[in-house]
């Protein structure tokens, strides 16, 4: 087993005592990943040739959004300044090692040539930015990529991709295009009975490896159960509206969605709901499940305010109970007294301060349990939350907020870094607008809105922002 060093300062002084690049593996838990052959010749390559390190993308989202991988299992190669010089994603586990000796010879080779492309691309990153986020950029986006076959998007592996969902039913809201409406149908579709709903324990799959949705990924993730969640509901009240009755078959969704959320996602002992729920077969061939034990803040910010609708629309007392159980929990545990928010906290440890994605969904959700109850603390809660953002992670320059502190990963100073895109989760800049069109402040909603530039053009990454692009032309 390859001897993993902990992230951390420690390991650029290692890598550049001893003239070696970086390896960061980039790793989920509970997976061998790529080095599940435990090759010794890899092995010796990876503990002699590099200062490796592995990290799990969930307890550090500060470094995915740094280093933007594009998912994992990930092996990124890094200058002693932290800078990437060489990448690689998902590829085959036979492939490791080759790749693995490419770098050995690169930097041995031919390090002045890797370290001026560098920082070529540092120097010219910030001219690749001139594409505006129009809504209609967005649907165009999203329409290209629609499966009318099988629904949802694209032709290999598929997400559930709730964002973009949403983001569709709200521009058939305003614009009455039928076509929106119908790409939202046929992809919820799969959701709504076996194979990605797990029919036995409840919950949805997080995605499948094949376009007509039969070969679930056997992960449900909690960021997935809350946006689907929202959007049943979002679906129940378009059609009872439009319609009479026709939003029944929706409202069912959401009910059986809550009672797995409820039964299997939320901790009673600490009061706070989960991240992801994971099956693993026993050595005695019996199927069971893991579920991440670590609290994260981000994943309680999405359910909180899920919740909290889900108890008005479906009359749901448990849920309200949940999300103010919730609430307490990130006032308490994740946010410091001037409204810094921990990323999460596993065995007494905090994870990850003050990175953007967490403190706007931690300010909207307290200030989502605020409006349920009237309870100042709470509204307290999201304006500190919201002013630590302000003063530490705005970045006067680009009208924007930055994704993180520009000191925040443990010693080496990077400037900030704007990041515009969604992951399972909206836009940090995004939630940043719709926090201030809840405020009322519709003048720093639309300073966020309309500064955004992309090096390329929109598409349906973009979509939490052509959300807030459409809330904000509603006023």
């Amino acid at each position: 087993m390859i001897q993993w060093r902990q992230w951390g300062q420690g390991v650029f002084e290692d890598a550049a005592r001893r003239q070696v690049p970086v390896l960061l593996y980039l790793a989920a838990p509970g997976s061998d990943g790529l080095f599940a052959a435990g090759e010794p010749a890899v092995r010796s390559l990876v503990e002699e040739r590099f200062a490796a390190v592995q990290v799990n993308p969930y307890r550090r989202p500060d470094l995915v959004a740094r280093y933007d991988p594009g998912g994992w299992p990930a092996l990124l190669v890094l200058q002693t300044d932290g800078r990437v010089a060489a990448q690689a994603v998902d590829i085959p586990p036979r492939n490791v090692r080759m790749f693995l000796l490419r770098m050995v010879a690169h930097h041995r080779d031919r390090r002045e040539v890797v370290m001026s492309k560098v920082e070529k691309a540092a120097g010219t990153a910030h001219l690749l930015a001139g594409y505006e986020i129009g809504a209609g950029d967005v649907y165009a986006a999203a329409e290209a990529a629609f499966d009318s076959v099988y629904g949802g998007f694209g032709q290999g592996v598929k997400f559930a991709e709730p964002l973009v969902l949403r983001f569709l039913l709200q521009y058939y809201r305003e614009s009455g295009d039928p076509r929106a409406r119908s790409m939202v149908r046929r992809s919820i579709q799969p959701f709504l009975s076996a194979p990605m709903q797990d029919e036995a324990a409840g919950g949805v799959w997080s995605y499948t490896h094949t376009p007509d949705w039969r070969t679930p990924r056997f992960v449900k993730s909690a960021a997935v159960q809350a946006g689907l969640l929202q959007l049943f509901l979002e679906l129940q009240l378009l059609l009872d509206t439009d319609g009479g009755k026709g939003g029944a078959e929706y409202a069912r969704a959401a009910r059986r969605l809550l009672e797995f959320v409820n039964r299997e996602l939320f901790d009673e002992d600490r009061g706070v709901f989960l991240a992801r729920r994971v099956p693993i077969r026993c050595g005695s061939g019996e199927l069971t499940g893991w579920t991440d034990p670590a609290a994260y803040a981000d994943v309680n910010g999405l359910l909180v305010v899920a919740m909290i609708r889900a108890a008005a629309q479906l009359g749901d007392e448990e849920a309200a109970r949940r999300a103010t159980a919730a609430a307490d929990f990130l006032l308490d545990e994740l946010m410091t007294a001037d409204g810094e928010v921990y990323h999460c906290l596993h065995e007494g440890r905090r994870y990850a301060p003050g990175i953007l994605v967490n403190q706007m969904l931690v300010a909207t959700a307290l200030r989502a349990q605020y409006q349920l109850d009237d309870d100042e603390r709470y509204l307290a809660g999201s304006e500190q939350a919201l002013a630590w953002a302000e003063s530490r992670l705005y970045d006067r320059d680009s009208g924007l907020f930055a994704a993180a502190p520009p000191t925040a990963i443990d010693g080496l100073v990077w400037p900030l870094q704007v990041r515009h895109r969604d992951t399972s989760l909206p836009s940090g800049n995004a939630l940043a607008a719709d926090l201030y069109l809840m405020k009322g402040n519709r003048q720093r909603a639309g300073q966020l809105l309309e500064r955004l530039r992309l090096p390329t053009p929109p598409g349906r990454r973009h979509a939490s922002y052509a959300s807030s692009l459409l809330r904000y032309g509603e006023g």
